[in-house]
């Protein structure tokens, strides 16, 4: 199952961090019934399949007082990281860009003095 959200022309800007991203999934699984599946990222240990660590969270109405809940595993439980990928283009840090404008800057009046 693979999903995809476009924001080509958005404007949008992520500054390096966490992020949530929040999703709501409905249709029929491909295994039947009305749940749909998200797999855990896994890793192995010693040739065996292990459930990464993680945060990730899902949303529970009945659960109290808070309503977003770990999604976790094993005994003892585990919170799971699920699969999330971010594409897009690699903006530079605003410090990076001022540096960059200085130094070219620096280099027109280099190059002007050295007219004189």
């Amino acid at each position: 199952m693979n999903i995809a959200a476009n924001f080509s022309g958005s404007g949008l800007t992520l500054a390096p961090g966490t992020y949530w991203a929040d999703y709501q999934l409905t249709g029929l699984s491909p295994t039947g019934g009305i749940n749909g599946f998200t797999p855990f990222l896994m890793t192995t240990s010693g040739g065996n399949p292990v459930t990464l660590t993680g945060n990730a969270r899902q949303f529970n109405p009945t659960a109290a007082p808070n309503a977003w809940i770990t999604i976790s595993t094993g005994t003892p439980a585990q919170g799971v990281s699920l699969p999330l990928t971010v594409t897009g283009q690699k903006v530079p840090e605003p410090s990076t860009v001022l540096g960059l404008g200085l130094l070219g800057l620096g280099a027109l009046v280099l190059k002007a003095k050295a007219r004189q």
